[in-house]
């Protein structure tokens, strides 16, 4: 796990919790913040692992009531073209989509290994949702291997199942991989992401360039090219 891009020390995941929940207090609210922007600013630490980002969209919105019991969690899919997304949802109040960490195998397994499990800890807060990203091995979402612009696909899946659930603003949260997936969102769609965290984000290490490149390559394709042996190394190796 040393080479891992995202792994960190011991963190304090009670932060994020209080701040998540601080924004959507913020977002529901009908006074504006001093700066006049709808969402307060809850830039704070969180050790080297968390990150916040937040748009001057307000979440005055409606947005869908209970999908779920409580406790209970819906595991249906999500199909577009040749794209079919796995995904999961529990919990009631404003949506809140939450990305698993795990590089290019960023899947719902990873909850059970994650600092903490998003889904368990905002479910009683939020309507939560979660996916498995495309391609993961160990999930069971599938579609092309958009070599030429992976970004904007796994955003284009993520908007899609908003969509497809009816939802148009929504607070964001990714692990690991889910910094990338914040950023482009919030690229692609600044007036429907309320706010964002990002946890235990990658990033380029001065010291050890490649990390990212040799965790997808030893991570993510070999199982990938077994399952695909279809999929030409070349294809492989620009995804990568």
């Amino acid at each position: 796990m040393e080479d891992h891009p995202c792994a960190t020390g011991a963190t304090q995941h009670w932060r994020i919790c209080t701040r998540l929940r601080r924004l959507h207090t913020y977002a529901r609210s009908p006074t504006p913040s001093p700066d006049g922007r709808g969402v307060r600013d809850a830039r704070a630490g969180y050790g080297d692992a968390v990150a916040h980002l937040c748009t001057d969209a307000r979440a005055t919105g409606a947005y869908a009531g209970r999908h779920t019991l409580p406790g209970e969690i819906a595991m249906p899919f999500y199909e577009k073209g040749n794209v079919r997304i796995h995904y999961e949802e529990t919990g009631a109040g404003f949506p809140l989509l939450v990305t698993p960490g795990g590089g290019l195998n960023s899947a719902l397994r990873n909850w059970s290994t994650a600092v903490f499990n998003a889904m368990e800890e905002f479910k009683n807060d939020f309507r939560c949702i979660t996916m498995d990203q495309r391609n993961a091995n160990n999930g069971e979402s599938t579609g092309p291997m958009p070599v030429d612009d992976p970004w904007d696909a796994f955003a284009d899946d993520q908007l899609g199942l908003m969509d497809h659930l009816g939802i148009r603003e929504f607070f964001y949260m990714g692990y690991c991989i889910g910094g990338c997936f914040a950023g482009k969102l919030m690229q692609r769609a600044p007036d429907r992401i309320v706010a964002a965290v990002i946890c235990q984000t990658v990033g380029h290490r001065p010291e050890n360039p490649t990390v990212m490149y040799r965790h997808s390559k030893d991570n993510w394709a070999p199982d990938f090219m077994k399952r695909h042996p279809d999929v030409s190394a070349d294809t492989i190796e620009q995804y990568c």
